[in-house]
């Protein structure tokens, strides 16, 4: 599942991940993100991902792909949180790959991501 969350500042968009992601949700998430960063080049992105099971089909895990290539440069930050120790191994091996400071916080430092956001 994808799901918009509410930020309160225009320059930080984020969003929340839970369950297991079929292609539609990411074919929304490309949508939106397109939407948002034409608005807002060069804002902060907050990924929250909560109980993450994977990928509904190959297709999916493509059009994650995708996703993340295309946009990899159009944020300044990205901050992802989660619950799982894959989560923070990824958010590391992707940082080489992207324009974007990339940091990783666990859940209970929801709080920390948004202010180093923010800053």
């Amino acid at each position: 599942m994808f799901q918009v969350l509410k930020a309160d500042r225009r320059d930080v968009l984020a969003v929340r991940f839970a369950g297991s992601l079929g292609k539609v949700d990411l074919d929304r998430f490309t949508a939106w993100l397109e939407r948002e960063t034409e608005e807002q080049p060069d804002g902060s992105l907050l990924i929250v991902i909560d109980d993450f099971d994977g990928y509904r089909s190959f297709q999916a895990a493509i059009a994650d792909l995708k996703a993340d290539l295309r946009f990899k440069d159009r944020f300044t930050k990205i901050a992802v949180v989660g619950d799982a120790e894959r989560e923070r191994v990824m958010t590391a091996l992707a940082d080489p790959f992207s324009k974007a400071s990339l940091r990783y916080y666990p859940e209970e430092q929801q709080g920390a991501a948004l202010a180093w956001l923010r800053s």
